[in-house]
């Protein structure tokens, strides 16, 4: 879980010329008001960034809880990735997502065909709906499903209804990609418009990861930009409500 703090020891001498019984007042909301500017900036990168499926739920995960916030009594604040969207934390660096917990492979979604839906776990075509298991020299299953081996790795196709796509049978292909599915004739991928299929995942053993969340830079930017201002204002806002 990535988690920031703000700090009030690198802006307390912003306090100096305040009225002494408001510092903890003016820090509080200062610290409070930072870091909801942080959040904010933070929630509209994933927006900029990501292509989310869930906007309002990646969005609520960058998160400070009501026991992190500045108080009179404390001079802090927690801002954080929630554990609920803890798949953002490996975003923050760029680097190789490899299977773990046993499993050899990763399945890529055809983003043709899940278009920007969460494959949630009782989702027919979610793979362990789809009960791939091997028959003889193929590997079939559920949902008229099927796997082949090709140059780019295993991939898992469907049977569509007649005339929808393309065919092609079961074997290892040479340079079968997304875009050209077809059935072997001549050693050539042709179209046959009897049949359709279509490719539901693609099995990696690993994929890129690009540098996307910058959590830690976006939040730095914002303290660095924004506290000086922010202080001030504060310290306004806690010497006008101060009693005479």
């Amino acid at each position: 879980m990535l988690r920031w703090t703000v700090n009030a020891r690198d802006i307390i001498e912003e306090m100096v010329n305040a009225e002494v019984s408001q510092v903890p007042f003016a820090m509080a909301l200062g610290l409070n008001i930072l870091a909801n500017e942080a959040q904010e900036s933070q929630r509209q990168g994933l927006r900029d960034r990501f292509d989310l499926r869930r906007v309002d739920w990646n969005l609520r995960g960058i998160k400070i809880e009501k026991a992190n916030r500045a108080t009179k009594t404390s001079w802090r604040v927690v801002i954080q990735v929630d554990t609920a969207v803890s798949y953002l934390d490996r975003f923050e660096e760029e680097g190789i997502h490899e299977p773990f917990g046993g499993r050899h492979y990763l399945w890529v979604p055809n983003e043709r065909v899940f278009r920007k839906r969460i494959i949630q776990a009782r989702d027919p075509l979610h793979p362990k709906n789809l009960h791939l298991h091997q028959v003889g020299n193929r590997v079939i299953g559920d949902q008229r499903t099927y796997m082949i081996r090709t140059e780019q790795g295993p991939m898992v196709i469907q049977r569509l209804g007649k005339g929808q796509g393309t065919f092609f049978t079961p074997g290892s292909l040479s340079k079968l990609t997304l875009e050209t599915l077809g059935r072997k004739r001549g050693g050539k991928l042709v179209k046959d418009r009897t049949a359709g299929t279509q490719v539901l995942y693609q099995l990696r053993e690993r994929v890129s990861v690009p540098l996307k969340l910058e959590f830690y830079p976006t939040i730095t930017r914002v303290v660095e930009q924004r506290a000086a201002p922010v202080f001030r204002e504060a310290i306004s806002r806690a010497m006008a409500t101060a009693r005479v």
